[in-house]
């Protein structure tokens, strides 16, 4: 693959040369990663969602680096786009998501049942003190008009539930009994 392939005139050239790169193992594949984000100013959109299902193969540092593009996709006038750029944020780790959980959580409000639910799931891998914080834009999607939505915030509400009762039990312990057990077969 050459790089002129990615500017080749032809949408479908610019998509394969992305897919191409796309295979590379993650390390060779952090060489073009600014070759990948050029891309995600395409014309097409069908580029610019290829461009980001590449990105999301980078190891999550080498995408951390890249972040801001990837969020600025979320603005991106195609719904596609906006949900693979929330994919591809999934893939970050949960502290440097954290730092893009405003927006995020905006896409909650998006006109397309597919990136609200893919909005949901990005949330998903936020840290349970982060996710916290948005419970209430979560809740509200519990009223969503579209069902796959409402089950999706649903399964997001439990997980932070779980992920509470989790954390409490490790960091509070059972208090230590006072009295001792009675003795076997004997009244105490």
């Amino acid at each position: 693959m050459q790089r002129s392939q990615l500017e080749d005139s032809d949408w479908r050239v610019r998509c394969n040369a992305l897919k191409a790169l796309g295979s590379l193992e993650p390390a060779a594949l952090a060489q073009h990663a600014g070759a990948m984000v050029a891309r995600l100013e395409d014309s097409q959109s069908n580029v610019r969602e290829v461009a980001l299902k590449a990105l999301a193969k980078l190891e999550p540092a080498a995408l951390a680096q890249h972040a801001d593009a990837v969020v600025a996709r979320l603005e991106d006038s195609v719904d596609g786009v906006r949900g693979e750029a929330l994919s591809t944020l999934s893939k970050l780790e949960p502290m440097t998501l954290a730092q893009h959980a405003g927006a995020v959580v905006a896409r909650l409000e998006d006109s397309h049942w597919q990136v609200r639910k893919m909005a949901l799931e990005t949330m998903a891998k936020l840290e349970q003190t982060t996710l916290a914080q948005h419970a209430g834009a979560v809740v509200a999607r519990l009223k969503d008009s579209d069902w796959r939505v409402r089950v999706r915030a649903l399964d997001v509400v439990n997980l932070d539930a779980k992920q509470r009762a989790t954390a409490s039990t490790r960091v509070y312990p059972p208090p230590p009994r006072r009295h001792p057990p009675p003795p076997p077969g004997g009244r105490g």
